[in-house]
């Protein structure tokens, strides 16, 4: 006996607290006249393990693609800031993949597939909005900075070193 694969309609997955991985999976057709890449993105650092897996219609398995904190570099799918797996659709073909994910922190899964020309202007897009936070986070650190070497005021300072931290921790996420 088997069991059913329960349907998600949400725009990403939270399971909270998960101590099993999970699997996911999801059909593609392309149905385009030309051998199509895609990339599929997972922005959501805190997963251990991440193992993507394609069964195409012919019933062959691709090679698994993984990433995830756990994962060394060189294994890694990708050399990329957050999981990002490379996918390529022959014209007409159906596919299912499949994903098995798996986390010691709360599990949540935002899954963002998109053709190459799309995410290379989501990444760009992406990198601008994290200059411009970096940048506000930044500006505020300096001006409460200046005002603590001019008004010598130790809660100009404190504040300074919060928003500091905020940097660094976000660059660490990032």
């Amino acid at each position: 006996d088997t069991l059913a694969w329960p349907t998600v309609h949400a725009p990403s997955i939270n399971l909270r607290l998960q101590p099993s991985p999970v699997w996911i999976r999801f059909p593609v057709h392309n149905r385009t006249a030309t051998t199509t890449d895609w990339q599929l993105l997972i922005p959501w650092i805190m997963l251990s393990r991440v193992e993507v897996h394609v069964l195409r219609s012919n019933g062959q398995w691709d090679a698994p693609l993984l990433s995830g904190y756990e994962v060394p570099p060189s294994q890694r799918a990708e050399d990329y800031r957050l999981y990002l797996f490379p996918l390529q659709f022959e014209p007409d073909e159906h596919a299912t993949v499949f994903i098995r994910a798996k986390t010691r922190t709360i599990f949540f899964l935002p899954l963002l597939m998109m053709q190459e020309e799309a995410f290379e202007h989501f990444d760009e897009q992406t990198n601008i909005s994290y200059g411009v936070g970096f940048g506000i986070l930044l500006a505020m650190m300096l001006y409460n900075l200046s005002l603590y070497l001019f008004i010598r005021e130790r809660a100009y300072l404190l504040y300074s070193i919060y928003v500091a931290s905020i940097i660094l921790y976000e660059l660490a996420l990032t």
